[in-house]
């Protein structure tokens, strides 16, 4: 049996509901890996898509909160940065397109996907001490005595604090996996 047909059988077993759900859910992953196991694009590893998307998530973060925020007629000398954030924002986009053309993506092992569990966790928590201690930092540095968010803005406000919870969660998830691999290597030192 050809590659192809091999991959449209087991597209066509994993949608077959006459079959239970974990043969179908079996179905799904051999398809998922068989389109994996002929793509014939560069790899990019799991902590190399953490990376990048972190560091977009980042960009976004700043780029929706700068967006949203009413920083009051004193400070009008920032509109630069209401013109670079959009091109920033542009060449994110770019640059995420291109890698989803150019490489593929390493599929999550069960080690990986158990640390981003646990960054998701910790990155919860960790979201909400850094938002506090934005606010404080807003209202000591800026002198600012409220915070000011229009009902148009909003929706920017809470685009901005998705998108830092992703790069907190990321940033945790490359420190988990970087231990880990610390770890291994020091195993394979003393074997």
């Amino acid at each position: 049996m050809d590659t192809k047909e091999k991959i449209r059988m087991l597209r066509k077993r994993s949608a077959d509901k006459s079959i239970s759900r974990e043969e179908r859910q079996s179905a799904l992953e051999e398809y998922k890996y068989e389109i994996y196991r002929n793509d014939k694009r560069k790899l990019i590893s799991v902590v190399d898509q953490e990376k990048f998307t972190a560091v977009q998530s980042l960009a976004y973060s700043v780029f929706f909160a700068l967006m949203g925020i009413d920083l009051g007629d004193e400070h009008t000398n920032i509109w630069m940065l209401y013109i670079f954030a959009p091109i920033v924002f542009c060449v994110f986009l770019f640059l995420n397109r291109y890698f989803d053309l150019k490489f593929k993506k390493e599929p999550d092992d069960e080690l990986s996907l158990r640390n981003k569990a646990l960054s998701n966790t910790i990155g919860f928590y960790c979201a909400i001490i850094v938002t506090i201690i934005a606010a404080l930092i807003y209202f000591q540095i800026l002198g600012h005595d409220t915070l000011v968010i229009r009902s148009k803005s909003a929706i920017l406000m809470i685009f901005s604090y998705i998108n830092m919870m992703l790069f907190i969660n990321k940033v945790i998830f490359l420190i988990i996996e970087g231990r880990v691999k610390s770890i291994d290597d020091e195993t394979e030192a003393e074997e």
